[in-house]
């Protein structure tokens, strides 16, 4: 059977530990093997991961003496440890939807030039029987991306709206692409799909791959706002600095991410101003104008006062007539994620078809 190695980063989620470890060694018509490093937890990572390792030989464990951070812990693993023919990083506090892996290196397998598979993903907040989840709603179909097109979808949305537990690799193409950058830890992430996207195909799997989950101390939610604009829009930037010379339009790219950053931070503004926030407000906008000085903020409190003025419903639904298509790229949808510990959406995507 095809060979999956699996890095758990752990840090403080030794009360997540063996649900996340639980959901790998759970996944069917694969081999699994997972390794759990510790960064030095003060919490029961050590106690949990133990018990795990004793239970079940596929399971290995590595401690840190220091707190080395998650980039450091992320890139020992996908790049001294794994073996297999594919890899993947599964935060402690994530799950593998049942079939995750089967399905993902079954694309990968049939497509040799795919590096990169990821797919739909349910945010949850409670614990989650992954043996009760129905699999009648899953979708074998995905759908391979045209070269630059995710890298055009980041720039026209300001991130790859990729969720992280549900991207699977091929271990031979992270090793020849390298780790991830020091330099980017909220948004390593997303220069390093984009890089994937440079060096490989990538398959956008229509199918629930991960539960992630929704709590008060994950990256997701303690890194949001204004930082999380600023880090996306470097993320984006260096992979274009980096990898954008030899054959994409980078100005081009590098004012259109610039322009949608730049007026998601303005809206931003606008909403604190109307808030009675003022401090905060004005500090939006002139970063917005620090981002992209061209942004008309006249027009943005113009369409705030007619939002108030007409009602958000209506001005939804005026937004959908006049600019249906705005930020889109052309080409497959890309998945999205759906709430409900036990629900899967329905949207349907048209199937790959081969030769």
């Amino acid at each position: 059977m095809t060979g999956v190695d699996v890095v758990v980063p752990c840090y403080n989620y030794g009360h997540f530990l063996r649900e996340c470890v639980q959901s790998v060694l759970a996944q069917e018509d694969v081999n699994v093997r997972v390794l759990i490093i510790d960064d030095c937890s003060p919490d029961n990572t050590r106690e949990a991961a133990g018990q795990l390792v004793e239970e079940d030989r596929r399971v290995h464990y590595r401690r840190h003496e220091v707190n080395r951070g998650h980039i450091f812990t992320y890139n020992e693993g996908l790049l001294e440890w794994v073996a297999a023919e594919y890899c993947m990083v599964l935060s402690a506090d994530d799950l593998l939807a049942p079939r995750a892996l089967a399905r993902a290196t079954t694309v990968m397998a049939a497509h040799p030039s795919v590096g990169m598979t990821y797919g739909r993903h349910i945010e949850c907040s409670d614990a989650i029987d992954l043996s009760t989840v129905a699999r009648d709603d899953e979708d074998e179909t995905f759908v391979i991306l045209a070269p630059q097109q995710l890298i055009e979808f980041a720039c026209d949305h300001g991130a790859t709206d990729i969720a992280s537990p549900t991207v699977i690799v091929r271990s031979d193409v992270q090793q020849r692409i390298g780790g991830y950058l020091q330099e980017l830890p909220h948004s390593g992430d997303t220069e390093m799909w984009l890089r994937f996207a440079r060096y490989s195909d990538v398959a956008a799997l229509n199918a629930v791959q991960a539960y992630k989950r929704e709590h008060a101390h994950n990256m997701a939610t303690t890194f949001v706002a204004l930082p999380g604009f600023l880090q996306q829009l470097a993320a984006i930037e260096v992979h274009l600095a980096r990898h954008g010379a030899e054959s994409l339009d980078v100005e081009r790219l590098r004012r259109t991410v610039r322009r949608t950053i730049g007026e998601r931070i303005a809206w931003r503004g606008m909403r604190a101003l109307e808030e009675g926030q003022a401090a905060e407000g004005r500090h939006y906008l002139h970063t917005a104008l620090d981002v992209d000085a061209s942004l008309p903020l006249w027009q943005y409190r113009w369409r705030t006062r007619l939002k108030r003025l007409v009602g958000p419903d209506v001005w939804s639904a005026a937004r959908r007539v006049v600019r249906p298509d705005h930020h889109t790229t052309g080409g497959p949808p890309l998945p999205r994620s759906t709430s409900g510990a036990s629900a899967v959406s329905t949207a349907r995507w048209r199937s790959h078809v081969t030769d």
